[in-house]
């Protein structure tokens, strides 16, 4: 039994004694002065047994948080990448009030930052440490307990003097560079408020159109999807669009209109994605997913549709007909037809499975675990459809699926497990929110208020 189970025990049943003494003490059923002594004794007793408990429960609050530090399961790593997500929010938020202090003019910021909206800050040498001695040894004892003590130096160092402007777009480029770095890694550590908040930031304070397009579109818009805000979802993605499509209006270079046209792609792809809308209308989903597949094979040769970045979009595109398909099943009723279930199920998991061999072929295996997941959420979709007559009307197409002959059932069962098995391979050899995510974030973080520091110091 750990301490606090002994704590709320103890408590328990000390609270219960001293509860009924005391209201036996209010009546008139014991009045003798034995029973005063032993009232006293046991009101004693009963303290000291809540003062042990509490006691016992501060030692395990104390234990546990000591714990948690060196734990490495996704709920602790979690809770301190928000530690550290809230740090980076604090240093983010005095860069973005030192921008609008000492820029005289939107109009002068605006023009400045076109000037270099394309430079990355060079990469700055590690720099003495601007912790407190004596807050040096203990800040080596984890990565986020340095983060947080680094970001309350860079703060006090952005508020000794007043910035040049120059310095003050310096600041603004590091961080910058640091969101488009980290904002992947925000999103699987589930820091979705500080993906959120760093969105908006670089909407504010960076003139390149394309990164712009991507706050609105994946920094805020994807990232309002996952947290079911889908008014916001919807109205972010919209507002990409719209920024891109003005933008193709423009005498755009080849490689920028494809750049636009992918971009434009992934935002029909979140539409048509998005779990709440695609179960609502499956046939909208389709449509949008459609479009992005028509934005792309439009924009490039067809000598590139099987380059690396077209082809993963085109499978993603094809990943969210798909799966609009398979919430288009579960929303019509199949009763007097079940043959249709069968061949439309069928359907589903052909084409899941031809999108899945494509996406097998890529460096990232999140897609192909995906797709082949997908194969089997048909195959779980044909079950209702799996009659007789429904079998003789559907054969020619289950035995090009799964083979003549008799066991149809076992061999459905088969591919079935089969993919599971593929799906077991991957989370194998790839866990994505683990510690080296959590050390990952915490050394860019590290770095960017080490760049910030250098450029607040230089002045």
């Amino acid at each position: 039994m750990d301490g606090k189970k002994i704590s709320e025990r103890i408590s328990g049943i000390a609270a219960a004694a001293v509860t009924l003494i005391t209201l036996l003490k209010g009546t008139n059923i014991i009045s003798s002065p034995i029973f005063d002594i032993v009232f006293w004794v046991v009101f004693g007793v009963g303290s000291l047994f809540i003062l042990a408990s509490v006691i016992a429960l501060l030692v395990f609050i104390v234990k546990e948080r000591k714990n948690a530090e060196n734990r490495v399961d996704t709920t602790s790593i979690l809770r301190r990448s928000k530690k550290v997500a809230k740090d980076l929010r604090r240093v983010v938020e005095e860069v973005d009030s030192l921008i609008e202090k000492h820029v005289r003019s939107r109009d002068t910021w605006d023009e400045t930052r076109k000037v270099a909206k394309n430079k990355a800050v060079d990469s700055i040498s590690l720099i003495a440490s601007t912790l407190p001695k004596k807050e040096e040894k203990k800040a080596k004892n984890t990565l986020g307990y340095l983060a947080s003590l680094e970001a309350k130096a860079v703060r006090a160092s952005l508020r000794k003097e007043e910035l040049p402007e120059a310095s003050v777009l310096a600041l603004n480029q590091a961080v910058l560079a640091s969101i488009k770095d980290i904002q992947r890694a925000l999103l699987v550590l589930e820091q979705y408020d500080t993906r959120v908040f760093l969105g908006d930031y670089l909407l504010r304070h960076d003139a390149n159109v394309l990164d712009c397009a991507d706050a609105l579109i994946d920094y805020k818009g994807w990232t309002y999807s996952l947290l079911g805000k889908e008014k916001k979802f919807v109205e972010s993605v919209e507002k990409g669009i719209a920024l891109l499509e003005d933008y193709q209006k423009k005498d755009l270079d080849e490689a920028t209109k494809k750049a636009v046209a992918l971009r434009l792609a992934r935002a029909h792809r979140h539409l048509g994605s998005d779990v709440a809308l695609a179960k609502k209308d499956p046939s909208a989903a389709i449509h949008h997913n459609e479009l992005g597949k028509e934005i792309v094979l439009k924009a490039f040769p067809k000598k590139e549709w099987t380059s690396p970045k077209v082809k993963e979009m085109l499978v993603g595109l094809d990943y969210g007909i798909a799966n609009a398909k398979l919430f288009g099943l579960s929303a019509k009723s199949y009763k007097e037809h079940p043959e249709t279930l069968l061949k439309e199920a069928l359907e589903g998991y052909e084409e899941a499975k031809r999108i899945a061999a494509i996406a097998s072929t890529f460096e990232n295996p999140h897609r192909y675990v995906k797709c082949v997941l997908l194969e089997n959420e048909f195959l779980k979709a044909m079950e209702p459809g799996m009659e007789s007559g429904s079998i003789k009307k559907n054969a020619k197409a289950l035995e090009a699926s799964f083979g003549e002959g008799d066991g149809l059932s076992a061999r459905i069962r088969k591919a079935f497990d089969d993919n599971t098995k593929a799906a077991d391979r991957v989370f194998g050899r790839a866990i994505y929110a683990d510690e080296m995510m959590e050390i990952y974030i915490n050394q860019e973080i590290s770095e960017l208020f080490r760049r910030i520091s250098d450029i607040a110091e230089k002045r």
